[in-house]
């Protein structure tokens, strides 16, 4: 073994140690006792704890837990410095959310503000704790695409891809995208990306239609705007499948499922684990990456892209029945594709 390779050793130790000791502040948060683990985390340094944390994503998690004091005062100073600065990051996030709902309402589009900063007001009652989105996710009914579209392109943003994959060379023109996807994304160079939803996972299934979740949708406040947002059924159901789709990739995706479990009364929790495979399933990996700490990219993949289409089909086939997951999943790996700019005619367009 090399010097380098015996020198590492002790930090990604501290790495492994430090996403316990994380793991046990936020169990307890939820009724889960890992205090033990955390105690015997002392040793890891202040700046490796804290960037193990910004890593997944749970700094205001563990910045604002009443049991933060299990991790040492060097630390705690720390992660409330980081809360600190993506608190001021978040400001400028809102603002630019509030602007895309102020033009869909103006637009008469029905939105629903899903993941992001109304997950973190629903499940933690603070919009900012669950930290810095990478983006923002709204839900409309598929009968608005192309009104939001044109909408997202008035407001300054660029749309290059679905889910990864451009528009066909065939088909009618949109329905590729509503069926075969189920957002779109949008960026702009001096505001946060958007994803623009019309279901918000992958699959049919009743629950992901935008009817149902409009009729049990709940009001949430954002800085003093009433905003539209899944009820906590549904909100349950979306954690899961965001957390089945990537693979349970930090510890803020676990500490989601199970902070919006505690959102469903138990024995609707349970009717809904022994009726709907993908909620029972969320919840036991969830429960399996906070005890063991280890969530499942810490483990290593042999092959990425081969994992990622297997966590695809997994959702949709719970979403979906199986020959409409298994036609999907072929379809959206292989169909033959081309981009699709703001430029191309409007019967190009998303419709």
């Amino acid at each position: 073994m090399s010097i380098a390779q015996d020198a590492d050793e002790p930090v990604m130790s501290q790495q492994s140690d430090a996403v316990r000791a994380l793991a046990a502040v936020l169990a307890r948060s939820v009724g889960i006792e890992l205090v033990s683990e955390a105690n015997r985390q002392q040793h890891v340094s202040a700046s490796i704890l804290t960037a193990t944390a910004i890593r997944h994503r749970v700094v205001g998690l563990i910045a604002s837990a009443n049991n933060a004091d299990l991790l040492q005062p060097a630390a705690i100073d720390s992660l409330t410095k980081a809360y600190r600065t993506q608190k001021m990051r978040q400001m400028a996030q809102s603002a630019s959310l509030i602007r895309i709902l102020t033009a869909c309402e103006s637009a008469q589009i029905p939105v629903l503000l899903i993941k992001g900063q109304a997950s973190s007001h629903v499940l933690y009652g603070d919009w900012g704790v669950r930290g810095v989105a990478a983006d923002a996710d709204v839900l409309i009914p598929p009968s608005a695409i192309r009104k939001a579209h044109h909408l997202m392109l008035d407001l300054g943003y660029d749309c290059r891809h679905d889910q990864g994959h451009m528009a066909p060379v065939f088909g009618y023109p949109g329905t590729y995208n509503r069926w075969l996807h189920y957002e779109r994304r949008y960026s702009s160079p001096l505001h946060m990306g958007v994803d623009v939803h019309w279901r918000p996972v992958a699959g049919s299934a009743l629950w992901t239609g935008f009817n149902h979740l409009w009729e049990n949708r709940q009001s949430i406040s954002l800085h003093g705007h009433s905003v539209a947002t899944t009820g906590a059924e549904d909100t349950l159901r979306i954690a899961a499948g965001q957390g089945e789709l990537d693979g349970w990739p930090t510890l803020r995706a676990a500490i989601d499922m199970l902070a919006a479990s505690e959102l469903v009364p138990p024995v609707r929790l349970r009717q809904m684990s022994n009726a709907e495979p993908l909620v029972g399933v969320a919840r036991r990996h969830a429960l399996e990456v906070l005890k063991h700490g280890n969530p499942a990219w810490e483990a290593g993949v042999s092959h990425k892209q081969i994992e990622a289409w297997k966590r695809q089909w997994q959702v949709r086939r719970w979403t979906d029945f199986p020959a409409q997951a298994a036609l999907r999943s072929v379809l959206g790996k292989w169909l033959p594709a081309r981009r699709l700019t703001p430029l191309e005619p409007a019967h190009n367009e998303m419709t």
